[in-house]
């Protein structure tokens, strides 16, 4: 394979469960002939191995390679060293890409020649996806892209601290002498990140969604470890090795005191404010290895973070051990309540500054509930102006401000900064209990989706927000509008404002057409529904191999004129407009779509509903399943919407198939196992060329 534009590097160990998932998402790349994948198993014990070798077999430009468990940086330097791309990424075997990933950050970095180039990450679990917190510092001010820049010009840079958001000019990381320690050791990512941005004048930087990090359930990542003491020793280990790298670079002062600050905010705080969950023969090494870390930060900085941070880091000199036992709440109850600090010894409370706090804190809107008051919809809300509880607002506002598909909430706000929007009028409940009435009339004429706003004014502490959510969707009927309350991707409280319709559409049959033009029926509506679906349910329609050339052909039925559907992403709203076929005239029209299983898989979170823009409901008499050894797809209804989700998964049958198939795998296996590091290079130089 010639012109290799990305190499993609994936060290793996026992990610079976997800490992399918993540080697599909790249398969899916819009520029997957352009690039090569390296999977190095890293000493697997589960059936790992046995599936980067059956996409090794399928794929040329795939390749499988076994190592004795070094460690994912050592196998990364591997990676790297017999890489023929001109570019490198570093992808975990857990994680995920949409499908213009590769696309999207290759024609950015070689619009200006970048020695890396940089996108925005999202954070998924089974439940929910979030931006990771680190990104929006990262972020922090970006509209779009920065064409060029660097950490001597952006210190917020030292947050960036993943190596999977980027690709890397190969070259660059040659001629710099850029790779992982040669050792097993947790978080390596902090201190390859800060090297990667101290030698470099140009770095691009790109607001999309490039890659998906996943939150596993059973917090297995390393990552996700952050109580072990294991963890807690590789990462003051880290933080050390970050502060010779910065001698040794002599970088400039504005980037030592971002990372510095990043440590006192991040890396530190969570390990003292825990403290008290480790075994007592660990406290004392706790107490005196971060007490070695803040010997290195000049007191400047440390009095320039937030009154609990100054008061934990001060127990920590004081080798106050009682007083941290006692703190582990302190931090999200401190906020709220700061008549606590009365319990605080007075040497600690001394250190308080509660109004420079929230001069410097976000204001924090919840929604707590919503319902029907006659006429008008009445809005709840908790509005949380931190550290200045029972002090009233010299000015408060809120507003229903119409939504632009935003990307975080820096965005939104700064998308919102107008005067336009409706005034919405409150009433205070309790405490910080604010009751919206926002009367019928200002929402007849309104469609689409709607943020709140809210602004808070109080001396010199000025702020705004948007309503925050953790509740799911919820319906309200308001005269002739359906008003939908619901949470977007950034946790934010969205209103859903559309015209109440009676009419309906009606899934009655679903097919399954492959690549051949074979049809295959799935679903089909009948007066006995209930028992065929409850059979379906129990036995769903099961599939051997997964073919991406499939096409579900929905044949639905309606008493209107229907032009076309919307199939709408639920995470970012985005939407394919699918043109309709109309199979016989009315009064009952019968209609049918068709629908590729690749619109629905491509994507790694593959939440979509199927709607109408007339806001007609679609409905399909009972949940329906299609399901293979790898991927699972439910038609379901969901609060009067048609809600389609895909998940991949692994079937152990499968996995146990797979064992069978690669016995001669398992001598090469135990081969690779029994030499040492040197020959392992030497044996995957050779054959990866």
């Amino acid at each position: 394979m010639n012109n290799i534009k990305i190499s993609v590097i994936i060290p793996v160990y026992n990610t079976e469960e997800y490992l399918e998932e993540t080697l599909e998402s790249i398969l899916n790349q819009t520029m997957i002939d352009d690039i090569e994948v390296l999977m190095l198993d890293d000493g697997s014990d589960d059936y790992s191995q046995y599936i980067i070798e059956k996409y090794a077999r399928e794929y040329d430009n795939f390749h499988a390679f076994f190592n004795e468990n070094m460690g994912s940086g050592v196998e990364r330097n591997i990676g790297i060293k017999q890489a023929r791309g001109e570019y490198i990424h570093l992808m975990d075997s857990d994680d995920l890409l949409q499908p213009r990933s590769y696309e999207i950050l290759y024609d950015f970095a070689k619009s200006d020649d970048y020695d890396f180039v940089l996108g925005c990450a999202m954070k998924i679990n089974k439940r929910s996806f979030y931006k990771e917190d680190l990104q929006s510092f990262t972020f922090k001010g970006v509209e779009n892209e920065i064409t060029s820049t660097n950490i001597k010009e952006r210190p917020l840079l030292v947050y960036d601290t993943g190596v999977w958001n980027k690709i890397i000019k190969r070259e660059y990381l040659i001629k710099n002498d850029i790779f992982f320690p040669d050792e097993k050791i947790m978080t390596q990512d902090l201190i390859f990140n800060l090297k990667l941005h101290c030698l470099t004048d140009k770095v691009g930087m790109i607001k999309e969604f490039v890659y998906f990090w996943r939150e596993r359930d059973d917090s297995s990542s390393v990552t996700q470890q952050k109580s072990t003491i294991v963890n807690f020793r590789n990462r003051m280990r880290i933080l050390n090795m970050q502060e010779n790298l910065m001698n040794k670079c002599d970088v400039d002062d504005n980037i030592r005191e971002a990372e510095y600050l990043k440590w006192l905010n991040h890396d530190l705080r969570f390990y003292v404010r825990r403290i008290a969950v480790y075994p007592e023969e660990y406290r004392k090494e706790i107490v005196d290895k971060v007490n070695c870390i803040l010997s290195l930060i000049p007191d400047n900085l440390k009095d320039n973070i937030i009154s609990y941070r100054r008061i934990i880091y001060k127990m920590v000199e004081n080798r106050d051990m009682e007083s941290l036992l006692k703190i582990e709440n302190l931090e999200s109850d401190l906020p709220y309540h700061p008549e606590l600090a009365k319990d605080l010894k007075e040497e600690y409370q001394d250190l308080i500054d509660f109004r420079k706090d929230a001069v410097n804190e976000d204001l924090i809107t919840r929604f707590i509930s919503s319902e029907i008051e006659g006429d008008n919809l009445a809005i709840f809300v908790r509005e949380h102006p931190k550290y200045i509880k029972n002090e009233n607002p010299d000015f408060i506002e809120f507003k229903l401000v119409e939504s632009k598909n935003s990307f975080s909430i820096e965005d939104c706000l700064r998308n919102l900064e107008t005067e336009e929007g409706i005034s919405i009028k409150y009433e205070i409940k309790e405490d910080d209990v604010y009751k919206l009435i926002i009367p019928y009339d200002d929402l007849k004429d309104l469609k689409g989706r709607y943020f709140i706003r809210t602004r808070y004014v109080n001396g010199d502490i000025k702020k705004e927000a948007l309503i925050e959510t953790r509740k799911g969707k919820n319906i309200l009927n308001l005269k002739n509008k359906e008003l939908i309350t619901t949470q977007t991707t950034y946790k934010l409280l969205c209103l859903v404002l559309n015209d109440k319709r009676k009419e309906e559409i009606k899934i009655s049959e679903i097919n399954i057409i492959n690549s051949s033009g074979n049809v295959r029926e799935f679903f089909k509506d009948t007066d006995n529904a209930d028992a065929i679906n409850a059979e379906k349910l129990e036995n769903p329609l099961i599939e051997s191999t997964l073919d991406t050339d499939k096409t579900f052909n929905i044949i639905f039925e309606s008493k209107m004129k229907i032009e076309s559907l919307i199939l709408e992403q639920r995470i970012n709203f985005k939407q394919r407009k699918i043109n309709v076929n109309c199979l016989n005239d009315g009064p009952k029209y019968k209609y049918e779509i068709n629908i590729p299983f690749e619109w629905l898989l491509r994507y790694p979170i593959q939440k979509w509903e199927l709607k109408n823009e007339d806001n007609i409901n679609i409905t399909i008499s009972n949940s329906t399943i299609y399901m293979n050894n790898t991927v699972k797809i439910n038609f379901k209804n969901y609060k009067n919407k048609l809600h389609i989700n895909a998940e991949y998964y692994s079937k152990n049958n499968e996995l146990k198939k797979l064992t069978l198939e690669n016995e001669k795998l398992k001598d090469t296996v135990e081969a690779y196992k029994s030499r040492k590091v040197i020959k392992i290079a030497d044996k995957l130089r050779n054959r990866i060329r």
